[in-house]
């Protein structure tokens, strides 16, 4: 991914977008069936998932309840299983795997979805939507090439870099008078593998209030431009060049 830019190598692992559909949809056991036969032609894979977590419900009068469930999920898969659609009651989920073909192609995989949706379920509102790049990428010699790789890097004063084991940096970014953030990490993930930095771009609509369901392609686009600006402006030429730029 880039901005006006396009790598033989992209450093891009996996690619989210992800919708969370407001509480008052309408949901029921036959959705994920028919939300199958509109895509099973791309998506011809499938199997269902069970996932256990901890959801938090806040009652208007009332203390926050934790509550433990099981959700059954749908998960779609492309032939080559590098593309994948998941879906559980009211979150539609598309994750696009190693290797990351483009931004048009991964785009018509979420619209795609998105609007199979909407055929089979009345959906009345949305209460997140988000569209996430993680990037792995190999830097040289660790710690002390991260400043010639990276524009953004700890800094620790009059600490030598190569004290440097593990790091996390970071910011949260605001757009559109705060109805969008754009949460910027970058970090090594363990002390095993100090060269391996990831750089985790994710863009998020936090007032999707604002925001018609009618706008949501156009959501996407401005997103996935934010997302390319940042990466961009994240790293040097002397990275962007490992990337093998493409004419």
């Amino acid at each position: 991914m880039s901005a006006g830019r396009k790598y033989a190598q992209p450093p891009v692992v996996e690619a989210v977008c992800q919708f969370v559909l407001s509480a008052d949809t309408p949901w029921d056991i036959t959705v994920p069936g028919l939300f199958y036969e509109k895509l099973k032609d791309e998506f011809p894979y499938h199997e269902t998932r069970i996932y256990r977590g901890v959801g938090i419900r806040v009652p208007e009068q009332d203390q926050p309840q934790f509550l433990f469930g099981e959700e059954p999920v749908l998960a779609l898969f492309s032939e080559s299983r590098t593309m994948l659609v998941q879906l559980g009651p009211r979150v539609l989920t598309v994750n696009c795997l190693k290797s990351y073909p483009t931004w048009p192609v991964f785009r018509s995989k979420i619209e795609r979805a998105w609007f199979s949706l909407k055929e089979v379920l009345e959906i009345k509102g949305l209460e997140l939507v988000r569209l996430q790049y993680i990037n792995q990428i190999k830097i040289p010699e660790f710690p002390e090439d991260l400043q010639d790789c990276f524009t953004i890097y700890p800094h620790f004063g009059p600490l030598p870099v190569s004290n440097i084991v593990m790091f996390i940096v970071g910011a949260l970014l605001t757009f559109h008078d705060g109805r969008d953030r754009c949460r910027l990490q970058l970090n090594n993930p363990s002390e095993e593998e100090r060269q391996t930095v990831i750089l985790d771009i994710e863009y998020s609509l936090t007032r999707p209030g604002d925001l018609g369901l009618e706008a949501i392609p156009q959501w996407l686009e401005e997103a996935h431009d934010r997302i390319e600006n940042i990466f961009e402006s994240s790293i040097t030429d002397r990275l962007r060049t490992t990337f093998q730029l493409e004419a």
